[in-house]
Formats: structure tokens, C-alpha cells, sequence
């Protein structure tokens, strides 16, 4: 994938996709793919790198960063003084200052600025959860889990990477269409609205999707309708 990356200049970032899709792609037919995506605005970077000449391109950028937090209380990040002077330095380059003002949220604006304003994504999930307790978590195990799942993709990957193309991404939204029809058609015992398929086909190809909740929304809707699905996957 950073091969990939080296004579295209739209792309800044790779990463392999953080949330368990399988359920809704034929992952043994796409297991080698990938998908140009945009670099997401003020999201975490899982999973990811960059090929040394973006690195050069943004690394001034990152030093200026840094230059601001360290030996600061990172946990602090969010209220002033710190927070004031990340602001400073975000309206100084143009940066909107409603983002995040973490690391990685500078690193992804850092590139846009620089003008790598894509990433490419595995279609596949080919990491598995480890962990439930760090800097950006405070789950319990069960609560982890369940929104994360604990699989990854297990089969054979070819080399070397192959970029979807217009095909491949009809392909996997007809896929994507059918299966979430029948999980409402299983579990709601009614077919989902045109808004509910646009949207998971959206979020699958931006490789934003997170299957394990979706699939989690429809079935608990069954027994229990919650504000996060209501609100943000519209079941």
C-alpha cells in the first residue's frame, strides 16, 4: 500500500480498516483490496502509516505540534492554556479550529494542508482487538468488545493490493444492500427505508462502517429501540 501511495499524490495516508465489515462483503473476493477514501477530519488513526517522503511534507508541521505539548498533561488537551494555543496555532495555517486538537487530528490536516487529502483503506479487517484500557479508553471488557467485536480476516491475502474499482464498489453495495435487508427482514420482520441502505453503503465504501453495532442496532431494536441507533445508524 505505500508503494501504492508513492507515485500518487492525492494519497497521504494507509491503514487497515479498524471495524469488522465481513458480514456484509465477500471478503475472500475483496481480502486484497482496497478503497480511496478520505482522510478522515478529527477520527483516530488506527492501524496506519505514511511513506517517508509524506512524512518530510508534514513534518515541520508535526514539530510545531509537538513543540505546544510537550511536557504538557496531554489529558489536559482540551482545556486552557493548552487548548488556547493549539487554537492559536490551528487559525494561524488555516486550520478549522471546531476539530479535535489531538495529535492525530494534526497529522490529518497537517497532510491536507500539504495537499494529500486521501487515504487508502483495506476492505478487509486484518488486525484483530486487543486492548480495552488506554489513553482513548476506559471501557470495561464486555462494553469493548461488543462495540469492536474480536474477529479479524483469517483467510489468504494476495499480494500485491488492488485498488476497487467502480465495479468492485457495485458489486459490494449490492452485497451490503441485500444483507442489511435481511437482517431487518429477520429481525424487524420489515424492509429497511432507501435512507438506512444509502447510509450503510456510504459509511462501507468511505470505510467508516462499523458492522459489529449495526448489526447489534437491528437486532437489539428487536427488544429495545436506543437513542444511538435511532440517532446515528437510523434503525
Amino acid at each position: 500500500m505505500l508503494d501504492m501511495s508513492l507515485q500518487d499524490l492525492d494519497i497521504g495516508l494507509v491503514s487497515i480498516v479498524d471495524a469488522d465489515n465481513s458480514y456484509f462483503v465477500d471478503m475472500a473476493r475483496y481480502s486484497s483490496h482496497v478503497i480511496r477514501v478520505v482522510i478522515s477530519e478529527g477520527g483516530h488513526n488506527w492501524a496506519y502509516g505514511m511513506h517517508a517522503s509524506r512524512f518530510r511534507a508534514v513534518r515541520q508541521h508535526l514539530l510545531d505540534y509537538v513543540k505546544i505539548i510537550a511536557h504538557e498533561d496531554y489529558r489536559m488537551l482540551h482545556a486552557d492554556p493548552l487548548a488556547a494555543r493549539i487554537k492559536a496555532m490551528y487559525a494561524r495555517k488555516g486550520i478549522p479550529l471546531a476539530i479535535p486538537m489531538s495529535q492525530d487530528a494534526n497529522l490529518q490536516f497537517s497532510l491536507r494542508l500539504e495537499g494529500f487529502d486521501r487515504r487508502l483503506t483495506t476492505v478487509a479487517r486484518l488486525m484483530q482487538p486487543i486492548g480495552y484500557w488506554g489513553l482513548h479508553f476506559r471501557d470495561n471488557e464486555a462494553t469493548f468488545f461488543d462495540r469492536f467485536g474480536r474477529e479479524m480476516y483469517s483467510g489468504q491475502v494476495a499480494l500485491p493490493p488492488r485498488e476497487t474499482s467502480r465495479e468492485d464498489e457495485a458489486d459490494m453495495a449490492r452485497s451490503c444492500r441485500l444483507v442489511v435487508d435481511k437482517l431487518f427482514v429477520d429481525n424487524l420482520a420489515r424492509h429497511p427505508d432507501e435512507k438506512t441502505l444509502s447510509f450503510a453503503v456510504s459509511r462501507l465504501l468511505a470505510g467508516r462502517m462499523n458492522g459489529v453495532v449495526f448489526i447489534a442496532c437491528v437486532t437489539q431494536t428487536a427488544k429495545r429501540r436506543t437513542p444511538e441507533c435511532r440517532d446515528m445508524y437510523w434503525v
